[in-house]
């Protein structure tokens, strides 16, 4: 490996999740490089069994419960900045990833390949150990992911996840850190928006950087209306202030307004009879010129919600 890494993670009350991760992370880092990871108000002895491990590369940083992934990702990513270390890249690990032996190498090497000294690397996730189809990763305008080529990187022109993402320090000298003025969903897409703004291409690896399932979708397909308008208010999924925040801050204020509408009015009015058959969705996806294809009929309506982030 080539280059200095500070990971970046966070975690909540998922110990076992959070250890499995750290066993498939910790051999694939130098000596040299470090784990950041704030551990936000867990009450399962997390930060207990983390320094347990008794590895000085990992700096537990704690959190206060309410810091959720975005607001805890930009603590872990100003603590490394504090720390006054050198870093080459920045590296954003979420916990329920299972990383493949060859991942950071990978990463690492897609960015070499790119030719770009500020190009972000977005790691595509698969959602089991077939990896016939991606569940994270870097999209197109349309909201569909990239599949990985083994040519090489792809230039990605939508949004990203930021399951596993790899960014240069030349990256983050020109536009800063994750933003905290999120709670959870939104702030990959909001990091999207400004690499773009500021010139700066994302790719989508060259590979599956490991395994993470997305069944997001499956669990919503039993909640009735109730419970889909708690998830308006709560951290991630369709939080509508996380929602309106990054579309007023790109889109403008009537088009939030107007985008804002349309989710409640699909959730309300609609998403019943959509979330019935949306674990019906994957059969409709094949592996296809570089990216899942084209979606039938009714996948296409679907891929409307995904625009809205129902995922995270």
């Amino acid at each position: 490996m080539s280059g200095r890494i500070a990971v970046l993670m966070t975690c909540h009350n998922r110990s076992d999740t959070t250890l499995a991760c750290l066993a498939k992370l910790l051999p694939l880092l130098g000596d040299m490089d470090r784990v950041y990871l704030v551990d936000d108000g867990s009450r399962d002895g997390t930060t207990e069994a983390v320094i347990g491990l008794n590895d000085s590369r990992i700096h537990v940083i704690e959190g206060n419960g309410s810091l959720y992934w975005a607001k805890g990702m930009n603590l872990a990513w100003r603590e490394s900045v504090k720390s006054c270390e050198k870093y080459d890249y920045f590296l954003w690990i979420n916990d329920d990833v299972e990383l493949k032996t060859d991942s950071i190498a990978n990463l690492q090497k897609d960015h070499e390949l790119t030719g770009c000294k500020d190009g972000v690397i977005v790691g595509t996730c698969a959602t089991d150990d077939t990896e016939q189809f991606s569940s994270y990763g870097a999209t197109d305008l349309d909201d569909r992911r990239y599949f990985p080529n083994s040519q090489g990187p792809v230039r990605a022109e939508g949004w990203f996840n930021g399951n596993v993402v790899l960014v240069p320090n030349a990256a983050y000298e020109k536009i800063g850190m994750i933003s905290g003025d999120y709670s959870h969903a939104k702030a990959d897409y909001d990091y999207a928006e400004r690499l773009k703004r500021a010139g700066i291409p994302f790719f989508a690896s060259s590979h599956f950087v490991g395994v993470c399932h997305n069944d997001f979708r499956l669990k919503m397909s039993g909640l009735g209306l109730w419970q889909r308008m708690r998830m308006f208010f709560k951290p991630g999924y369709w939080n509508l202030a996380d929602l309106f925040r990054f579309r007023r801050r790109y889109w403008g204020l009537p088009r939030a307004v107007l985008s804002v509408c349309h989710l409640v009015f699909q959730v309300v009015f609609r998403s019943r009879g959509l979330m019935g058959i949306v674990s019906r969705v994957e059969h409709e996806e094949r592996v296809e010129g570089g990216r899942d294809s084209e979606p039938c009929r009714t996948c296409r309506e679907l891929m409307r919600m995904r625009v809205e982030r129902v995922e995270r």
